[in-house]
């Protein structure tokens, strides 16, 4: 028997939902997109298709058998996503850890105050996101006999699965509109607070 440890997936299947929508909502709407440090190994549907056909065909022992594409820090990945979903990247703004870290506590010590359990404990869930948690992926794609490769059309095939409402559409009309002024403000501040040559 062998145990496929899969990555984060991208892709579309009909009829069904996506458990990304969350994450493109967001992409929708924010402007700038933050992140923190991090990243993760990602692949496409049609990827982990092929490496289970792979583990199936060429495998003869059992064992644990992690797959995967590409390495991706937060900030990579979601500009590329942003591209899928706009057709241009959105600027992307990167949280320092400590900064991340005091506010997942910050959120643990609200939902311990109030009584909410979210299942995830926020104290330490900062240096699990904050990972850089890569891997090469180039012998296993030898042993399996599968490309990847395919990852952008997988993040653009997962727009499709995570269709904007008028309720984003309309939210992130008026966050553009509010970035935009307070860029605008901030390039005024900036001029009258640059000493003259």
């Amino acid at each position: 028997m062998n145990v496929i440890e899969i990555p984060f997936v991208f892709g579309y299947s009909e009829n069904q939902g996506s458990i990304w929508k969350t994450l493109y909502n967001y992409i929708r709407i924010a402007n700038p997109l933050i992140v923190t440090p991090g990243g993760a190994n990602a692949m496409s549907v049609n990827s982990v298709g092929q490496a289970i056909a792979g583990v199936v065909e060429y495998i003869d022992t059992s064992g644990s058998i992690p797959i995967g594409d590409e390495n991706l820090t937060w900030v990579k990945m979601l500009e590329r996503i942003s591209l899928a979903i706009n057709g241009k990247s959105k600027p992307v703004t990167l949280l320092k850890r400590g900064l991340f870290t005091d506010l997942t506590r910050m959120g643990a010590f609200f939902q311990e105050f109030i009584g909410i359990s979210s299942g995830l404990d926020h104290k330490y869930i900062s240096k699990l996101i904050n990972l850089e948690a890569f891997f090469d992926t180039d012998e296993i794609k030898k042993q399996l006999h599968y490309k990847g490769g395919d990852l952008d059309q997988a993040f653009a095939d997962t727009a499709k699965a995570c269709p904007s409402n008028i309720w984003v559409d309309n939210l992130q009309k008026s966050m553009n509109w509010i970035s935009d002024s307070t860029l605008q403000t901030l390039k005024k501040l900036d001029k009258m607070t640059t000493p003259k040559k």
